[in-house]
């Protein structure tokens, strides 16, 4: 068992401030104070998985970790503690309750229906008996108009958010609408190659999906105003977490975390740097999202998930130091005040919360060429 100790880092002292900014401009309260008295105990558990490729997403329900199979489109679960082999559930084919494909599968954070997505925007869903319910295609409307066009408003405009390997929440409205996050589509918008001067004023972060005509009837939610001071296209993924009608939003360059009443009325601001993160991003409004992002990803860190957790009451922020050799950290948020904030295991990511523990996965399996090997953590706050 491995023990962290919240350490107080000097540097953390500069970096509280009082005001942060909305979309406009305008001054919007900063709360919360640094009180950095927790720490946790971190326990791993090492299966072997040589079975599955690999490649794919995490996510966890109730005490099952389930591992999303993009190659062999199966669903793995596993008991959260021991790391057994608890089911598996599809395959691969053109079957009733087979799958073709997908890239990612994520459950509501609300009903826990489990959502699954493909390269096609081919929506898919099944509930806890794992019937599956084939939907058909999200309709952002792109068929309608494929060109140029600034209108900042038009579901049209937008895609599925990328950069959705670290997180990606979907969450039920009501019981036919879907909210998704979505990026704009800067080839539609972009003027001569550069983002239009009206993205980060008039541009969304989310869309509401229709799950009875598979139609986004609606994009709403803003980027926050560090993206119009210090624009970085390339970087403009986010994850965000919701309590009742509250959202807190985490963009991957900013150290605030917004908080929103739904759909986007900005409340207030809370939270403090991560330790050691270097936020030297490539300030530019030019559209070249793979080389940028591939400089800046070796060089420099990001948020990488937020959850807030209902049954502690604790909203817990993961970021990556560096996403070549996978250092990680964790901030724990308690009535907006920062209570500690730790050095996790490599590419660490945050799963969710079930019977006093918190638990976690390696992103990136450990592999040889005999051997495929996940990496379940599971830790305590104190």
């Amino acid at each position: 068992m491995k023990k962290v100790k919240c350490v107080l880092f000097a540097s953390m002292i500069i970096l509280i401030f009082l005001i942060g900014c909305n979309n406009k401009g305008k001054k919007v309260t900063h709360v919360g104070k640094v009180n950095l008295s927790s720490s946790i105990k971190i326990d791993s558990t090492v299966i072997d998985v040589s079975y599955t490729s690999g490649r794919g997403n995490f996510y966890m329900i109730d005490s099952l970790i389930t591992f999303a199979d993009a190659y062999s489109f199966t669903l793995y679960s596993y008991n959260n503690n021991t790391g057994k082999l608890i089911s598996k559930h599809f395959r691969k084919g053109h079957g009733p309750n087979e799958l073709n494909s997908f890239m990612y599968v994520y459950p509501d954070s609300k009903s826990h229906k489990i959502f699954i997505l493909d390269s096609s925007y081919f929506l898919s869903s099944c509930d806890s008996s794992f019937n599956l319910v084939k939907k058909g295609v999200i309709d952002f409307g792109w068929k309608n108009n494929m060109h140029h066009s600034s209108d900042f408003n038009t579901p049209r405009n937008y895609k599925i958010m990328e950069m959705s390997d670290f997180d990606m929440n979907l969450t039920y409205i009501n019981d036919s609408i879907l909210m998704i996050p979505v990026n704009v589509i800067h080839r539609k918008t972009s003027q001569n190659g550069f983002v239009n001067s009206k993205e980060y004023d008039e541009g969304h972060i989310f869309g509401l999906l229709n799950l009875n005509s598979m139609k986004v009837k609606k994009v709403l939610g803003k980027y926050p105003y560090i993206y119009k001071t210090n624009p970085v296209p390339h970087m403009d993924f986010f994850q965000y977490s919701m309590k009742e009608d509250t959202i807190y939003v985490n963009h991957a360059i900013d150290s605030l975390i917004y908080v929103y009443k739904y759909p986007d009325k900005l409340l207030y601001t809370f939270g403090y740097e991560c330790n050691n993160i270097n936020r030297n991003y490539t300030v530019t409004k030019k559209v070249d999202h793979g080389k940028l992002l591939k400089n800046d990803t070796k060089k420099c860190g990001m948020n990488i998930g937020l959850k807030y957790i209902s049954q502690t009451n604790l909203l817990l922020r993961t970021y990556m130091l560096n996403l070549n050799n996978g250092e990680s950290g964790l901030q724990i948020y308690k009535d907006n005040n920062l209570i500690g904030d730790f050095k996790m295991p490599r590419y660490f990511k945050l799963l969710g919360y079930c019977d006093k523990y918190y638990y976690g996965v390696r992103l990136i399996p450990i592999e040889t060429r005999d051997i495929t090997k996940f990496v379940f953590y599971k830790f305590k706050i104190q």
